[in-house]
């Protein structure tokens, strides 16, 4: 098992990973939304945060809006082909270093994570209810 740390100090980590490797991650996990990225990608709006050497979760939020507060109800990973079209702009414009997801990614987010030294990295089925308690 390896450990790491986000934001990483760039790809030398992420190379170091073997495929079916189990990895236990602290620091930062930004969560991406399709909403999300189609306004960074479709609208060139930037992102609000810097995704630079990040690890992003593809996540489908359920949450409560309560005036201008919004309180969560269950953060789950959401499936990652869906978000294929976005990969090579995260991991190669924004520096993203993680995607991490369920059900994996097409050939052509594969070949631009080993391009520019990123990881797809596939979350515990079941794994909400935990993945929302630890949402900030």
């Amino acid at each position: 098992m390896k450990n790491l740390v986000f934001p990483v100090k760039g790809s030398k980590e992420i190379k170091r990973l073997e495929l079916g490797e189990e990895v236990y991650i602290n620091g930062y996990i930004i969560g991406c939304r399709d909403a999300s990225l189609m306004r960074i990608f479709d609208e060139k709006v930037r992102p609000a945060m810097d995704l630079w050497n990040a690890a992003l979760l593809h996540t489908a939020p359920g949450v409560k809006k309560s005036g201008n507060k919004f309180t969560k109800i269950c953060i789950g990973t959401t499936t990652s082909t869906r978000m294929n079209r976005f990969t090579l702009g995260l991991v190669k414009e924004y520096g993203a270093k993680a995607i991490i997801g369920k059900g994996g990614l097409l050939d052509d987010s594969v070949e631009a994570m080993k391009k520019y030294g990123a990881c797809y990295l596939a979350i515990t089925g079941g794994a909400a209810a935990l993945e929302t308690t630890w949402i900030e």
